[in-house]
């Protein structure tokens, strides 16, 4: 939700329909794949999507803070 207002308030800059879709999938994939059936709520599915959804936010916006500064390293890019 947050990730969409940033892009169409412009502190990011994301396109607001492909951020949306991003999070709308998001939101399919666990309300729609992971909870209905009947051993999503208890695998590793979820915690995992978790994990990985948030490192490639913490990169992402890591990456759009020092490119402010003009300071990007290249593993960053590179992790990107």
């Amino acid at each position: 939700m947050f990730q969409v207002m940033h892009a169409a308030i412009g502190i990011v800059p994301s396109n607001v329909m492909i951020t949306a879709f991003q999070v709308a999938s998001r939101v399919m994939v666990v309300c729609g794949v992971l909870l209905p059936t009947p051993t999503g709520p208890a695998s590793p599915g979820l915690p995992l999507a978790l994990i990985a959804w948030s490192i490639a936010e913490v990169m992402r916006y890591l990456y759009y803070a020092l490119n402010l500064l003009g300071t990007v390293p290249y593993i960053l890019v590179w992790c990107r």
